[in-house]
């Protein structure tokens, strides 16, 4: 992207650029190491606007982590859910996709199902870690290391691998993502 789009929209707050030209859609970042990047778009089911008024909605609400997921990487919810802290490489600035977390309903009983394996073969991919999503996750390491402290005993260490907990460290549950994004719209 050489910068002369007119439909080009640029946010001091959010280093993305979201961009359409002839009728197609592009997101452009830098990486960690200050190389451009662009990414074509398929298709983008909200417009600029309503994807800035989506990220103001959620900004500090559980399903935010999921949202900016979904959006900026195109991750499944279970992919989301399923992301573990081994999957991100802060040398490297890449992030994985190996691991799946759903949520079934046997004999009207919730189940959470754990799998070391994508929807499909191509669904395992890494990704760029770009800047500020990588600035998210040290802040959700950091809440994470707190709330671990004020909860003592409490707080849940066996979903520490994962990144979306809450805040006494239960790994938060896929149904939880739909039920909470439609009461959020």
């Amino acid at each position: 992207m050489d910068g002369n789009h007119p439909n080009r929209k640029k946010d001091k707050l959010n280093p993305y650029i979201l961009s359409r030209q002839a009728g197609r859609y592009f997101l452009s970042f830098k990486d960690g190491q200050g190389v451009q990047h662009e990414i074509e778009l398929d298709e983008l089911l909200y417009n600029e606007k309503e994807l800035e008024r989506l990220f103001q909605v959620v900004k500090g609400d559980p399903i935010e982590l999921g949202v900016i997921l979904a959006a900026f990487y195109g991750l499944r919810r279970s992919e989301a859910v399923g992301l573990k802290w081994n999957a991100i490489d802060f040398e490297k600035k890449t992030l994985t996709i190996r691991h799946t977390v759903t949520q079934v309903c046997v004999d009207e009983k919730s189940t959470i199902i754990e799998k070391d394996r994508t929807k499909a073969k191509s669904s395992y991919r890494t990704l760029p870690l770009i800047p500020p999503f990588e600035e998210l996750l040290y802040r959700l390491k950091a809440r994470q290391e707190q709330n671990c402290k004020l909860c003592g005993g409490a707080y849940c260490k066996k979903d520490a691998d994962y990144i979306y907990v809450n805040e006494i460290g239960e790994l938060v549950k896929p149904g939880f993502i739909t039920q909470h994004f439609s009461l959020v719209l």
